[in-house]
């Protein structure tokens, strides 16, 4: 349930959801508005703004990144602001007034629904017969009611639309027996199968059910091509929530992954305020690079394959970076022997675009 007063104190996840907010962000606004005349970014529970203590809420962060941008954005940036509680709407109207912002930003804050206002939008370019301009949408609910999957899918119909979900395991996990909030599920998920977690026999298989069939229906349902869950615990090691990225954009990808690694550089893209309270980065993680040269060598076994072949294996098939497979995996690998370079390169250890490179069975 969300808070009962119009401001309220910040937890140390939701600091850790805003450094991956804030680092997307700042990557994804040069992107689309380099080649795009207007990019919209929508936040679905917007808030009042800020917290007890002064820290930004979401919809400043957003503002304020794009306003502070290293680089010049000239295209229109629209930001649309969902807040249902009228108090809190009023508090970010105030906080968004007082600021300067440029021509070519605009901004409207919506005391209404989050599924009712972005339906609405849809409906409106829809019968315009207009594509979506590219939109970054935070959906982060509080609980699971007003945020149907159905309206998920129709902003993921649109190409260039990329979505960072909340899903709140903890609240769900607590009201899935509950026989009244079955039709408020069913339409979280867009099918029943949920269900088959009502009587799980542990906690990690009904984790196991809710988070699987959730990001499944995200792929298959929601038509996300790519669907990237990243883990929140509380102060107690219990899984809170999941933040669900989704894109269609392989580059979209690579970049949320980046802005997720800032937070949790171990790859297993989770943060835990048991394990590391009062951080927000786990700086004495490091990736297992011996676990990626294992998955890479069993999946090309055999095979001769351009490095954009095996870039696309690692964004999308393992927990890695881009930035993490040539020097720490290719070139230790052509020093064993294990690869063989086949097409022509100025350097040896390098894998410039393009390079096919051949796998030893």
């Amino acid at each position: 349930m969300p808070p009962q007063t119009p401001i309220w104190g910040i937890e140390p996840h939701t600091l850790a959801k805003h450094q991956i907010l804030r680092k997307y962000w700042q990557a994804w606004l040069p992107i689309m508005s380099r080649w795009n005349g207007r990019v919209l970014y929508i936040d679905g529970f917007a808030g009042p703004g800020e917290y007890v203590g002064g820290e930004s809420g979401s919809p400043i962060i957003a503002l304020d990144e794009a306003v502070g941008h290293r680089a010049t954005i000239n295209s229109e940036v629209v930001f649309l602001f969902i807040e249902d509680g009228p108090e809190r709407a009023e508090h970010l109207q105030s906080l968004l007034e007082e600021r300067d912002l440029p021509n070519n930003f605009n901004y409207e804050v919506v005391n209404s629904k989050f599924d009712q206002t972005v339906s609405q939008v849809l409906d409106q370019v829809d019968v315009a017969n207009r594509r979506l301009a590219p939109t970054f949408a935070l959906i982060d609910p509080f609980g699971y009611s007003h945020t149907p999957i159905n309206v998920i899918r129709r902003l993921m119909s649109n190409s260039r639309c990329e979505v960072l979900i909340t899903f709140m395991y903890q609240f769900i996990n607590r009201f899935v027996s509950q026989e009244s909030q079955w039709a408020h599920l069913d339409g979280l998920y867009g099918t029943q199968d949920w269900r088959a977690a009502i009587n799980s026999e542990s906690s990690s298989e009904r984790l196991s059910v809710l988070h699987g069939v959730y990001k499944r229906q995200l792929e298959q349902y929601a038509g996300a091509k790519y669907v990237l869950p990243f883990k929140m615990e509380d102060s107690g090691g219990r899984t809170e929530y999941f933040l669900f990225f989704c894109t269609n954009s392989l580059k979209g990808l690579s970049v949320m992954k980046d802005a997720m690694y800032r937070v949790d550089p171990s790859g297993n893209f989770s943060y835990s305020y048991a394990a590391n309270p009062g951080q927000l980065q786990l700086f004495d993680a490091a990736p297992d690079f011996s676990r990626l040269r294992t998955e890479v060598s069993g999946h090309f076994s055999g095979r001769t394959v351009s490095v954009e072949e095996i870039e696309e294996f690692v964004l999308v098939e393992t927990a890695f970076l881009s930035t993490h497979y040539k020097r720490q995996v290719l070139a230790p690998m052509e020093r064993d022997g294990a690869i063989e370079v086949v097409s022509t390169r100025n350097r040896r250890l390098t894998y410039p675009a393009r390079t096919r490179i051949s796998f030893h069975a």
